[in-house]
């Protein structure tokens, strides 16, 4: 049965408006009846109060958008928010079912700012951060659909706690020497490929399809499953020294359009070359091709990452990354994250195809560079309007030599202070202002 939501808020502003109209839109692209006020009141002569009085009745939940003056209105029994809050007191009382609250804050501060006093002692999504947007808006979207967020593990068997100075500890468990070794293997089907991932190997692919979603019941000590809204993902974690290469045409897809094709979490001195990675179907939440969190010295050759459920790459504390002669395309949200990283290089490479939010985000990070690339035919929204957005404590961040063309943005950057271009071709975007 289709999910009902009704969105409270005060209209703040225009741009405010605007926000909860895009966050509206969003929840309707994942299946879920959204409605807001000015649905309603630009297309038909609007009884107010009764329109609040049906959606808040007829809606499966409210979501309350707290703000500032969202709360003074409350506190003041003033205008539509007024109303609508004492139309919600019976939720807040415990007279009917109170999980029919979901509430959001926007405000950059301390929860007390933006509570009412009636409110207090309820849990809200951190909305404030925009740059968080997608990950606060799976959070909200596991709210509404009652999945949980995280998942929770099976009690196991107590483990034999021997002390640790005991001569024979774990001996039988130690690797054996050829274990160490760099081994090549040829792979020709997905259930090998999940086996064989570890550390010191080589693994070639032969031509094909790879899909990870047919391979659940795989067992490997360095890959673990993390379920998405509609489907569980690889994370591989703790390997170091693996190089992943492939015959040419050979594809690794995954099904859940929430889903990382790969995670890849404390990992070390990984390669990967000549694939094809992405969806069988694309999405529209938080999901992406290639994550890495955590990890140093990773290198992506001749490959490309399409049409993902949210974006292209992911990189969290991340020392040391290079993306020669591939491709990033046809993505949903933004072509790529890179957050609290450094000594990040991208050459030869294109990033086209890609639409909605701010493109190309970076955060904390030092020493990014992109050269001799195309960023072509890629849009982004009022709302998150930047090609580049770049927050934070960041340096040396450049782009070289590379073609930036035919690209439906308004904001080439947020921050032009933070960014150098050098010897790049600007052609045919809507760009309000270029760089001297």
């Amino acid at each position: 049965m289709t999910k009902k939501v009704f969105i409270s808020y005060s209209w703040d502003s225009e741009s405010h408006q605007n926000w909860v109209v895009e966050l509206a839109n969003s929840l309707r692209k994942s299946g879920i009846d959204a409605n807001v006020d000015v649905f309603y009141v630009h297309g038909e002569t609007t009884n107010l109060n009764k329109m609040m009085v049906k959606e808040i009745s007829t809606s499966d939940h409210v979501i309350v958008v707290l703000t500032e003056e969202y709360k003074n209105k409350v506190v003041n029994w003033n205008g539509g928010v007024g109303f609508e809050s004492e139309l919600l007191l019976p939720a807040l009382s415990g007279q009917v079912d109170n999980n029919k609250l979901i509430f959001i804050m926007r405000h950059k501060g301390d929860y007390q700012t933006v509570f009412p006093p009636q409110y207090t002692g309820y849990y809200a999504i951190d909305f404030s951060d925009e740059s968080r947007f997608p990950l606060k808006l799976k959070e909200l979207l596991h709210r509404i659909y009652e999945e949980p967020l995280y998942r929770k593990e099976e009690l196991g068997l107590k483990p034999e706690l021997a002390p640790i100075n005991s001569p024979n500890q774990n001996l039988e468990n130690q690797p054996k020497t050829h274990e160490l070794e760099s081994d090549l293997v040829v792979i020709d089907n997905v259930q090998d490929l999940l086996r064989n991932i570890s550390s010191n190997k080589k693994l070639f692919l032969k031509q094909g399809v790879y899909n990870i979603s047919n391979a659940l019941d795989v067992s490997n000590n360095n890959l673990y499953w993390e379920d998405a809204y509609d489907g569980p993902y690889p994370i591989i974690s703790n390997i170091k020294d693996i190089s992943i290469d492939a015959e040419v045409g050979t594809f690794i897809l995954i099904e859940p359009r929430y889903a990382f094709v790969f995670e890849f979490v404390n990992c070390q001195n990984v390669k990967i070359s000549n694939l094809t990675l992405g969806h069988t179907e694309s999405g529209y939440c938080v999901g992406g091709v290639l994550s890495f969190k955590d990890a140093s010295d990773i290198e992506i050759y001749d490959s490309v990452l399409f049409g993902c459920g949210t974006i292209g790459l992911e990189l969290h504390n991340v020392d040391g990354f290079k993306f020669n002669d591939s491709t990033i395309k046809e993505c949903t949200y933004s072509i790529m994250h890179i957050r609290d990283s450094e000594n990040v290089f991208f050459s030869n490479s294109t990033f086209k195809d890609t639409e909605q939010f701010d493109l190309i985000e970076i955060e904390n990070s030092k020493t990014i560079e992109i050269s001799n690339g195309v960023i072509s035919n890629n849009s982004t929204n009022d709302f998150m309007p930047h090609l580049f957005k770049i927050v934070g404590n960041c340096s040396g961040i450049r782009v070289f030599d590379t073609s930036i063309k035919y690209n439906e943005i308004t904001k080439l950057v947020n921050n032009e202070s933070a960014i150098e271009f050098i010897g790049c071709n600007f052609k045919g975007n809507e760009f309000d202002c270029y760089p001297t």
